[in-house]
């Protein structure tokens, strides 16, 4: 063996550096850092991945656990006034429920001085529909003797050229279904209908301060609620009459099925006419 070899040999076997005749093809370099690096990054990508997982489970649960509670409050709600439509007091095992009184509901809470509109203030709103529904309004409002129910609306989506009242409000073959209704409740020249619209709740206080009216009917769920400041379901609290008041006014509210919904759901009309009835009862016309 040549003494370069020799050599190099010996230094290997005394643990020095290899000679650069025997310079292998790899390197080695200690990766002991950089896995400890790479290996913190992936731990705090994971963290930070379950952090974000625990907190969407816990937004979720929270969000569910409301949900869940809104279902059974709305369930009891449902309950109560189902139990409670007809009669005072309703028991059962463990305990009962009892209508409680709570007395006149204002229209509008903390404007109990407000006035009430003018002739040519529900003129005006009118006219916002267009000429004829004025000339049609101001035609009813004269022959109106004295306002024993005002009828109230969601919205006018009635016809361009109305022919009457009712189809300032509703488009005709809804018109029509509703003015035989009305007409069959023998009311004559004592009723007036309106509509919330984009009304607030102290100018549509201050136009039932106008009218006066002994019975307000409310048709379908949105002037229901805006009106009575409820979240109840019209098929829980229609056919039933809350006390309103108005400063020194006072009068009685009910809720009654759209006659958009009666049109598009027959099977419904008994119940809505039933509804009526107990109103024509009230003002002692049956």
């Amino acid at each position: 063996m040549e003494n370069p070899y020799k050599d190099a040999l010996r230094r290997l076997r005394a643990k020095d550096s290899p000679s650069k005749v025997f310079e292998p093809l790899w390197s080695y370099k200690s990766s002991t850092e950089p896995l400890r690096d790479q290996l913190e990054d992936e731990i705090a990508e994971v963290e930070g991945e379950v952090s974000d997982q625990a907190e969407d489970t816990v937004e979720n649960l929270e969000k569910n656990a409301i949900t869940e509670k809104t279902k059974i409050l709305d369930s009891l709600y449902q309950f109560s006034d189902e139990k409670l439509a007809n009669r005072e007091e309703f028991e059962f095992p463990g305990g009962s429920l009892s209508k409680k009184d709570k007395g006149a509901r204002v229209l509008s809470k903390g404007s109990e001085d407000i006035s009430a509109l003018k002739k040519d203030d529900i003129l005006a709103l009118a006219r916002r529909v267009s000429e004829q529904a004025e000339t049609i309004h101001k035609d009813h409002l004269n022959r109106l003797t004295e306002c024993q129910v005002l009828f109230v609306s969601d919205s006018s989506t009635g016809e361009m050229e109305p022919n009457n009242l009712f189809e300032c409000f509703f488009k005709s073959h809804v018109a029509e279904l509703f003015q035989r209704m009305v007409s069959a409740m023998k009311l004559n020249e004592t009723w007036m209908l309106t509509e919330v619209g984009d009304k607030t709740i102290e100018q549509l206080a201050q136009e039932v301060l106008f009218y006066k009216p002994t019975i307000i009917m409310t048709l379908g769920a949105g002037p229901t609620q805006f009106l009575l400041g409820t979240e109840s379901r019209l098929k829980n609290i229609h056919g039933q009459f809350f006390q309103v008041e108005q400063g020194e006014y006072q009068g009685k509210l009910m809720p009654l099925f759209s006659p958009k919904l009666l049109s598009t759901a027959p099977n419904m009309k008994k119940t809505a006419w039933t509804d009526m009835q107990k109103v024509m009862t009230e003002l002692k016309l049956l």
